[in-house]
């Protein structure tokens, strides 16, 4: 009843969510990143990104390309999906990392860094091309972003734990920075 009272009350088709999530299956990403999109080449005109969270910018990328070949926009978006995505995994560490060259301008890290968002996206977009494509590489590559956001932050990993429970942290800082939408994006 609340979803459906939602949906009369707002113009959902000129919302940012993606409108290609599916219950029970891994589809599109829940924000609809289209419009970091302009054209279906790698790599983007803005590469390489010039400051801190690249590849937080090139997974955003990614997954816009992606919604644009599931909006059926063409099949040269899912090609620059996958370029974006082999580029994310040939740069990835072997311990799964996506570590960030520049410190940020909001917290005082030293580089390289790690950002649970960025591990999170990096992730999310590489798990939805190896199912497209049924590439066993792309879903290892996947799995192993995942393994910082299981290692506490004091020992080079993204977790934090706030009230006793795990917290993912968009900028691993010590005290913890607790930044909830970087953290809701890393779990997504």
């Amino acid at each position: 009843m609340k979803a459906m009272f939602v949906r009369q009350s707002l113009d959902v088709d000129r919302l940012p969510v993606g409108r290609h999530v599916a219950s029970g299956a891994v589809r599109g990403y829940y924000i609809d990143f289209r419009e970091k999109t302009t054209e279906a080449t790698w790599p983007p005109e803005w590469f390489p990104w010039p400051g801190f969270h690249r590849f937080m910018g090139i997974s955003q990328w990614g997954l816009g390309c992606y919604e644009r070949y599931l909006s059926e926009e063409g099949e040269e978006w899912l090609a620059a999906a996958l370029d974006a995505g082999q580029f994310i995994a040939d740069a990835q560490e072997p311990t799964g990392a996506w570590p960030e060259p520049k410190p940020p301008h909001t917290f005082k890290l030293d580089a390289p860094w790690l950002s649970a968002m960025a591990q999170g996206q990096c992730s999310s977009l590489l798990t939805r091309l190896s199912l497209e494509m049924g590439s066993e590489e792309l879903a290892a590559s996947a799995v192993r972003g995942l393994a910082p956001l299981r290692i506490a932050t004091d020992r080079g990993g993204v977790a934090a734990t706030l009230d006793g429970g795990p917290f993912l942290e968009e900028y691993p800082t010590q005290p913890p920075s607790f930044v909830l939408n970087g953290a809701i994006f890393a779990a997504w």
